[in-house]
């Protein structure tokens, strides 16, 4: 089964963002592919210290519509900051690409590295007050699955221009959050700590424990030893 399934089972993917009809402008990928791709004309966020991207470069991708249609070999980037997907429609013209339409997509990394696979889910996260649609990087599969949430905020600090003049400069930081779900169980968010894997669902607790015990003796301090620590859980399940 593919991520995308995956993901469609696991959330439930609900209208969580509507575009207004006159923003909405169908452009279609190529006379090769039946469904179009649509979406509105994108403003980028003000440059500022960091970046509000997952990858400032544009990267090859593929996108899976809700009707099971994915276009393939297109240019992509995620907006962390402002939690849209845009596409490089013709070589210039930006697109925000209509969340309604898709289920998930998969970015391809320039520099080699592992594909970087998303689901698109409208469930409500745990810590976050709203229902927005959110696009979760999927981590691990298996008895507990491991998504990633990349948010990237924004705060401002006073900076004295070289015309002496006061403005504010913006600062972009990455506050990823971090959330797993085991079957039809609730989602519920983890930090890096084995007790907040263990502690969220106390049901699964005596298994989860004696699992890490067993095969996890290290600690948990950032994303990757997260990471590690939920596919030695998924690879130990009995």
């Amino acid at each position: 089964m593919t991520f995308y399934k995956i993901g469609v089972l696991l959330f439930t993917l609900t209208i969580g963002i509507s575009l207004k009809a006159q923003d909405e402008t169908p452009l279609k990928t190529s006379e090769y592919f039946e469904s179009p791709l649509i979406g509105r004309s994108y403003t980028a966020p003000p440059k500022g210290q960091g970046s509000p991207y997952l990858f400032d470069s544009w990267l090859n991708g593929s996108v899976m519509l809700i009707n099971g249609d994915t276009v393939k070999n297109r240019l992509f980037k995620l907006d962390c900051f402002k939690n849209e997907f845009l596409w490089m429609s013709d070589g210039k013209s930006i697109i925000a690409l209509d969340h309604n339409l898709i289920s998930g997509f998969t970015l391809f990394p320039s520099n080699g590295s592992a594909e970087r696979n998303f689901v698109k889910t409208s469930l409500k996260l745990p810590m976050l007050s709203d229902t927005f649609v959110r696009y979760l990087e999927v981590l691990a599969l298996g008895e507990i699955n491991l998504y990633a949430y990349r948010k990237v905020t924004v705060s401002t600090e006073p900076t004295i221009g070289s015309n002496g003049g006061l403005y504010q400069f913006l600062i972009y930081e990455n506050e990823p959050y971090y959330f797993i779900q085991s079957g039809n169980r609730s989602v519920k968010q983890v930090k890096f700590q084995k007790k907040s894997i263990i502690g969220a669902y106390p049901d699964l607790s005596i298994q989860l424990k004696k699992v890490l015990r067993e095969n996890h003796s290290g600690g948990i301090k950032n994303e990757y030893q997260l990471k590690q620590a939920i596919i030695t859980v998924n690879s130990n399940w009995n």
